[in-house]
């Protein structure tokens, strides 16, 4: 469910253990693409950035989102 309850359906991966290779190859293969044409979105350089850039993934860094703040 997303925040707001409305079902989305995107898969996941718990205890993926990055920046290791496995769950990289595990979602590439999953989504039925091969790792150069996939783009790995994280916060994380040491985990989703550096694990996708060793794949020869494209990578892109957000923002880690500060969930206390009031809006």
């Amino acid at each position: 469910m997303s925040k707001r309850g409305v079902p989305i359906d995107i898969g996941y991966m718990p205890l993926a253990f990055k920046p290791r290779r496995k769950p990289f190859i595990k979602a590439s293969f999953e989504m039925g693409l091969d790792p150069e044409n996939v783009m790995v979105v994280g916060d994380g350089f040491l985990t989703d950035i550096l694990g996708g850039q060793r794949m020869g993934m494209v990578t892109g860094a957000v923002k880690d989102v500060d969930t206390t703040q009031e809006r």
